[in-house]
């Protein structure tokens, strides 16, 4: 079509590689993730905006002290959902690039899969799996941590 003099490798640089994987990745997540923020919205009462009108509060005021406040919840679970997957995704990285050039887009879960199906070293492999899951627990325990305190706090 003429619009460019030559073509652009996207995934031959381990940087842009990295950034399309990233951007790929963050595209074939925004639907879920507006589903989840648009729950959120429609469960915060139209009273709370209806009060802060009345004592005068503008728009940012209203946006910081009641919505920021009430999708702290719906926040949290898809931060944690989205942790948990980008830590296991596999399909995307081993589609775009098979983890390269070189190791600059194998993520873990990526090289689990080349030491397990590829090289059939399942010790090192199940070794990776135990610091995956390692991994992801300890991100998914801080979000369930932080999310019943803002329960607690909800409730008193």
């Amino acid at each position: 079509m003429g619009v460019l003099a030559e073509s652009i490798y996207w995934t031959a640089n381990g940087d842009t590689a990295l950034a399309v994987i990233t951007f790929a990745t963050a595209w074939t997540f925004w639907p879920f993730m507006f589903i989840i923020f648009t729950a959120g919205l429609q469960k915060i009462p139209d009273e709370y905006y209806e009060t802060a009108r009345v004592y005068g509060a503008n728009r940012w005021q209203t946006f910081r002290n009641i919505t920021l406040p009430q999708l702290k919840g719906p926040i949290l679970v898809a931060i944690s959902i989205r942790m948990v997957w980008n830590l296991s995704k596999v399909s995307q990285p081993l589609q775009m690039t098979q983890g390269g050039p070189g190791y600059e887009t194998s993520i873990l879960a990526v090289l689990l899969y080349n030491y397990t199906y590829d090289r059939g070293q399942l010790g090192f492999a199940f070794t990776l799996g135990v610091i995956l899951f390692v991994i992801t627990f300890g991100f998914v325990f801080l979000f369930i941590r932080e999310f019943e305190r803002e329960n607690e706090v909800g409730r008193a």
